[in-house]
């Protein structure tokens, strides 16, 4: 009896100390949670873009202006001269009648149709006639012609006077050729001069 007396407080004393060590842990304080937190980085602030604009009026500003209109002709597109359109003349006729002389009562020729080639120098003559193709080439000559498609003078010194024609070549110095009228109505005389003090007048 006394042994289970004794068994009896034992329990009861090892219940009150385990009762007593369970409320020490609950009555403990809970330590608060730990709160993660990232690791800091070093990180630059970002610097606003800032434009540099010049002022019109600034030093650099005025001196690329006046670097610009120092060379105007640098921003000048080059102009293409056309060149000069010349009449084009009918082909000349290989079969020409030539007059290399005259005779002293020789005053007028009638050409007949046909190409002439007055050789002869300081001639006084008259052409009569349609002639499709005259070529003065003697020196210091006179000349008269009624009707005549292409007129060509190389003499030097050589005056000639045409009633109509439509196409006038002037290579010879110092000559003078006068004309009256087209000799097609449809078309304006097309003249060439080239000779120096060359010139050709319309009557």
């Amino acid at each position: 009896m006394k042994a289970a007396i004794v068994h009896l407080v034992w329990l009861v004393l090892i219940y009150a100390v385990a009762y007593s060590q369970r409320t020490v842990v609950s009555e403990r304080p809970q330590s608060p949670p730990l709160h993660s937190t990232a690791p800091k980085t070093h990180t630059e602030p970002s610097k606003p873009h800032v434009e540099l604009r010049k002022h019109p009026h600034s030093t650099e500003a005025l001196s690329s202006d006046v670097n610009t209109n120092e060379h105007p002709q640098a921003a000048v597109t080059a102009v293409n001269h056309l060149p000069t359109i010349e009449p084009e003349f009918p082909p000349e006729p290989e079969q020409k009648v030539e007059i290399l002389h005259l005779e002293n009562n020789m005053r007028t020729y009638d050409c007949q149709g046909q190409a002439v080639r007055l050789f002869a120098p300081d001639a006084q003559l008259q052409f009569t006639g349609y002639c499709p193709y005259l070529v003065i080439s003697g020196p210091n000559s006179k000349i008269q012609a009624d009707r005549v498609q292409v007129l060509k003078v190389y003499g030097p010194d050589t005056v000639v006077s045409v009633n109509a024609v439509d196409f006038i070549d002037v290579v010879a110095p110092n000559s003078t050729v006068y004309y009256g009228r087209e000799l097609n109505n449809s078309a304006r005389v097309k003249s060439k001069v080239s000779g120096p003090n060359s010139v050709v007048q319309r009557r």
